[in-house]
């Protein structure tokens, strides 16, 4: 009788444990993971939002800026690509890995002189030491370039359009509100202007107020000036057509006129953050194309900036980042769109605009090879979507007492 209760009291104690393990096993905290993917599935299978997409899905990503915040090194070995962003009252400039992890301060107002950058402007140089940047002036947009080496101004001057960095960062090219193609020594500051303001080459004259771009390509060393070419007789002035005129870039010698960019790249192109590709755009649509080919099409993107080709893009107005699923990867959407968001204060988000990619010389050789994927939320399976939407719907259930 005395073994009987005690055999009794085993399993009664046995079951309270059971039960005990496996509320606590029902309780286990979700990972970030599963809980925005309960609000993806949530959103499209027990709202009224009727416009979602079959192919494309979007996903936060949280970006915490720490107190104090650490300063980027200039030289910083990188192990993934870099996104530059403007946050906060100070206007400060931040630079954070791809996966939103790490923030470092660029510079912020006071570096520049009490100097407001105009968000997505900044651009860095391929080793890293200078940003190129677009402020608010008087009464124009005006530009800057700062050394994040020295902590110092390099140079401001009026306008920059068609910026573009040298691959050894020794120089930055542009044409300024007079259109005349410069280059600035970023060691000294000093600004060249690498053409006259007025050219007459095989009995046409050309004015610079008249550019309509520059273009620069290292791999085959060469400057381009893309001009209007206008007829000034009668009442108003009317453009003829664009001549390109080729300068040999490590001399600066004339060439003479040749069909160097296709007609839509002449007018102007942003390169890529590894300086490889660059893109020209033309009905919303992006068109990408290699320095060392410069007339033959790579591929129609569907972003303005590639960081890998077929895979990871930045868009135009840097809103977001966009990934491609790869064949016979197990996702079951064909594109996942990432969008950075500030955490401040626990539960408040600021969503980021104007991200700028930025990625360092040493790395480009080793980007086809390095898995971005390993680092960013994955695109849900279909499996793991089906699994979250019966749970749900089951719970759904529940409440209504179905």
């Amino acid at each position: 009788m005395i073994k009987a209760k005690y055999v009794a009291m085993v399993l009664g104690v046995a079951a309270v444990v059971g039960v005990t393990y496996w509320s606590k096993q029902r309780l286990v905290e979700p990972s970030a993971y599963q809980k925005k993917l309960d609000r993806k599935v949530m959103r499209r299978e027990f709202t009224s939002w009727s416009q979602r997409s079959q192919t494309e899905e979007s996903w936060d990503i949280s970006v915490v800026i720490p107190e104090p915040v650490p300063i980027e090194q200039w030289d910083r070995v990188h192990t993934q690509p870099q996104l530059m962003f403007k946050h906060g009252d100070k206007s400060t400039v931040y630079t954070m890995n791809f996966d939103g992890t790490e923030v470092r301060k660029l510079f912020d107002r006071y570096d520049l002189g009490d100097k407001i950058t105009k968000t997505g402007t900044v651009t860095r140089s391929p080793n890293g030491r200078y940003v190129s940047l677009k402020y608010s002036g008087l009464a124009s947009t005006d530009c800057a370039v700062y050394d994040l080496k020295d902590k110092k101004m390099v140079a401001t001057y009026d306008n920059c359009y068609g910026r573009q960095f040298s691959l050894d960062s020794e120089y930055l090219y542009f044409t300024g509100n007079l259109g005349v193609p410069s280059r600035l020594i970023l060691a000294t500051g000093e600004t060249i202007e690498l053409t006259p303001e007025v050219l007459e080459l095989n009995g046409e004259k050309y004015s610079s107020f008249n550019t309509s771009s520059i273009g620069v390509n290292e791999a085959q060393d060469r400057l381009t000036w893309t001009i209007n070419r206008m007829n000034l007789n009668g009442l108003g002035a009317k453009v003829l057509g664009r001549d390109q005129l080729i300068y040999r870039l490590s001399d600066m010698t004339l060439l003479g006129k040749e069909e160097f960019w296709t007609p839509l790249c002449a007018q102007g192109y942003r390169r890529s953050p590894d300086y490889r590709y660059f893109v020209c755009i033309e009905d919303r649509r992006n068109y990408i194309y290699g320095f060392d080919k410069p007339t033959e099409l790579v591929e129609q993107a569907p972003e303005a900036f590639v960081l890998k080709l077929g895979q990871w893009y930045v868009d135009w107005e840097g809103k977001y980042v966009r990934r491609l699923r790869l064949d016979g990867e197990p996702g079951m959407f064909e594109t996942m769109t990432y969008h950075y968001a500030v955490e401040e204060g626990g539960k408040d988000f600021t969503t980021l605009r104007g991200l700028r990619a930025y990625i360092p010389l040493s790395m480009v050789k080793q980007l086809d090879d390095l898995d971005l994927a390993a680092v960013m939320p994955r695109i849900p399976t279909e499996e793991e979507y089906q699994a979250t939407y019966q749970r749900l719907l089951a719970a759904h259930n529940k409440k209504r007492g179905q």
